[in-house]
């Protein structure tokens, strides 16, 4: 867990050690632990106002982004980064918006952080 938790608080989007956020950035966190998890629920504070589901996060990384991460200038340089991790939408993409829809790419994944547009930092 703790790993799966390193790599969504450095944004550490292909699991490769690199991190794509900027100091400061705020994101609200939630997790899908087994018992005697969660450790943290969704809703459990409100998240900040135009915060936005990121993405869903696994030992790997990154299982899928948010249409709202997508269209961020990052998202086409991630997939690059990430080829056999991350599909741009269009190309049978690894896009999800939801918890449902993350765990309905990867069962595996533990972590779920929705965080501020790049323009909204």
């Amino acid at each position: 867990m703790h790993w799966t938790c390193t790599r969504l608080a450095r944004a550490d989007y292909c699991g490769l050690g690199v991190p794509h956020t900027r100091n400061g950035t705020k994101i609200n966190v939630w997790d899908k632990l087994p018992a005697p998890g969660p450790i943290q629920n969704h809703g459990s504070i409100l998240p900040p106002i135009k915060m936005l589901f990121e993405a869903g996060w696994n030992t790997g990384g990154a299982v899928c982004l948010s249409h709202a991460r997508w269209l961020q200038d990052d998202g086409a340089a991630l997939a690059a980064l990430c080829p056999n991790q991350l599909i741009p939408p269009g190309l049978g993409g690894t896009v999800c918006d939801t918890t449902a829809a993350v765990l309905g790419y990867d069962s595996s994944a533990r972590m779920f952080n929705e965080a501020y547009t790049n323009l909204d930092l």
